[in-house]
């Protein structure tokens, strides 16, 4: 009927600082993630808030930046890492640091084929969903694009062709 229901923080949603939301065809549901790591699952006009990842011992930036949907996984990019989100369960699964350092800043995610991909800080990084990516070891950085140790701010795929962002160098 094109009517609009208008959701804020007195009509359900659980925060302010809102900084991504995705929605699911699929799982009818849609996902609003804030800039504390606090989540939003609105299905059927119900709310239900997720406060794992805000409210976790990680010290960081938990900002929930972009989410990318596959199968049953909700890939959440967040400053201390990529966390996957089971769907059915709405519960955190697993947490992928990509570094053996610990936490690295994930801009945005993108999947192609069984390829998962890391745009962040540092450059664009990727690892197959068919290994356990909790194991920094199973996480490989693309070294062919044309700044490969630079930021990647976004990637994108479509059509079998991986896309990424990154910003010109600046002169020194």
């Amino acid at each position: 009927d094109n009517s609009l229901t208008r959701l804020n923080r007195v009509t359900g949603l659980s925060d302010v600082g809102i900084s991504t939301i995705r929605s699911n065809p699929e799982f009818n549901i849609v996902l609003v993630g804030y800039v504390n790591g606090n989540l939003d699952i609105i299905q059927n006009s119900t709310i239900t808030n997720i406060t794992d990842i805000k409210n976790s011992s990680v010290v960081g930036d938990k900002r929930i930046r972009h989410i990318t949907f596959y199968e049953n996984s909700a890939f959440l990019s967040t400053g201390v890492g990529i966390i996957d989100f089971n769907l059915e369960r709405q519960e955190v699964k697993d947490t992928y640091n990509i570094l053996p350092t610990g936490a690295i800043s994930i801009n945005e995610t993108a999947i192609l084929n069984d390829t998962l991909f890391a745009a962040t800080e540092d450059g664009l990084y990727m690892g197959s969903l068919s290994r356990d990516l909790t194991i920094f070891n199973n996480w490989m950085q693309d070294l062919s694009i044309p700044e490969p140790f630079g930021e990647v701010r976004n990637v994108a795929t479509n059509l079998g062709n991986t896309f990424i962002n990154q910003p010109e160098a600046e002169p020194a």
